[in-house]
């Protein structure tokens, strides 16, 4: 599996959490939706610990085409402070956004990353979702490397 264009072996990650899409459409690991079908916020589930606190992260790393991603880690959704696998109480510091690649672009690549937080993190609305750093809010909060993972690939129609 590859994140960020750095190999994760699969091992590392404790498992994928289930995203369920628009119309039961179902994430999997690279599969190809379409943009209806990532027109609404997905259902996302996962195996919590209860008592712990996790955060979300999806990002196109491909904006705004896989030839020149100069926009990369595009920033579509950012929930933090979730309380278990209730990711409604979170707070959403970047609302959905569904993916929309520019025509001609090709297939863009997303990745929705799931990190146990190991303490609250401050809640900052983001003002620019274009080059979010994710490896480098992840050093800095301490969240170590996704505990899980998964991602789509979303095509212009």
């Amino acid at each position: 599996m590859v994140f960020f264009g750095f190999l994760i072996i699969d091992s590392l990650l404790s498992s994928s959490p289930y995203v369920e899409c628009s119309g039961f459409v179902q994430a999997s690991l690279g599969n190809q939706l379409t943009p209806a079908a990532t027109s609404k916020e997905p259902k996302l589930n996962w195996n919590a610990s209860p008592g712990e606190l996790y955060t979300v992260i999806m990002i196109d790393i491909d904006a705004p085409s896989r030839k020149d991603p100069f926009l990369r880690d595009y920033l579509h959704w950012f929930v933090v402070n979730i309380p278990g696998s209730h990711l409604r109480n979170g707070d959403e510091l970047a609302p959905y956004m569904r993916p929309r690649p520019p025509p001609g672009s090709g297939p863009h690549r997303y990745y929705i990353l799931l990190y146990k937080q190991p303490r609250a993190i401050s809640s900052k609305k983001m003002r620019s979702r274009a080059n979010f750093e994710t490896l480098k809010f992840a050093s800095q909060n301490h969240l170590g490397a996704p505990v899980a993972g998964n991602y789509f690939k979303v095509q212009d129609d």
